[in-house]
């Protein structure tokens, strides 16, 4: 049995403007669509000391990046076409 989601489909303007009008963060909101084009070992291992980007986020933490990484997911989730909001 497949999973079972919900499907929102929406304005991304008018979602973003309601986000800003009623938390009043203009500078506090990042979006991004899902980055679908590492492989899946290669996700799986951005974490470990053997990775070759493993020192880089380790040791230059920088909120972009981290949020890049938040942005990550394995190719079978294409159709998705996801965007993610962080506040």
């Amino acid at each position: 049995m497949g999973a079972k989601c919900v499907q929102f489909v929406i304005n991304v303007n008018a979602f973003r403007n309601e986000v800003v009008n009623a938390l009043n963060l203009n500078d506090c909101i990042y979006e991004g669509r899902i980055d679908y084009t590492l492989g899946d070992s290669i996700i799986r291992q951005l974490h470990t000391v053997s990775s070759p980007y493993y020192n880089e986020i380790r040791n230059n933490f920088r909120l972009d990046l981290f949020l890049s990484l938040m942005l990550l997911k394995r190719s079978s989730f294409m159709h998705e076409q996801e965007l993610r909001v962080f506040v």
